[in-house]
C-alpha cells in the first residue's frame, strides 16, 4: 500500500497536467493547511464510508477535489491517504 506522501505525489502529478505552477502551489498550500487543521480540531470532517468496515475511525476532509483521509489514535492524527474525489471510490479501499 502506498504511503500518504506517495499518494499526495500521485495526486499532484495528476494536477500538473491541468494547472499552472502557481495554481499547483496554491493547491498544495491549501492541502497542507487543511492537514494542519487536523491537529487543532479532532474529529473534523465526516466518517469515511469506504473504510468504515475497518472500524478504525477513518474520517475525511476535502480541499478542492482532494480528499484527505485520516484517523485519530489517542492524541495522534495520522493522514492515511490523499485521493482525488473524482476518481473511483473503490480505489480508496486498497
Amino acid at each position: 500500500m502506498p504511503s500518504a506522501l506517495e499518494r499526495l505525489t500521485e495526486v499532484l502529478d495528476f494536477y500538473k497536467k491541468k494547472l499552472s505552477e502557481d495554481q499547483l502551489t496554491e493547491l498544495l498550500i491549501g492541502i497542507m493547511d487543511r492537514g494542519d487543521s487536523l491537529g487543532h480540531s479532532y474529529g473534523l470532517g465526516q466518517i469515511e464510508p469506504t473504510l468504515e468496515n475497518l472500524e478504525l475511525g477513518h474520517r475525511r476532509i476535502i480541499e478542492g477535489h482532494v480528499k484527505i483521509i485520516y484517523r485519530i489514535d489517542g492524541e495522534v492524527v495520522t493522514i492515511i491517504d490523499f485521493f482525488d474525489s473524482r476518481m473511483n471510490p473503490q480505489k480508496v479501499k486498497r
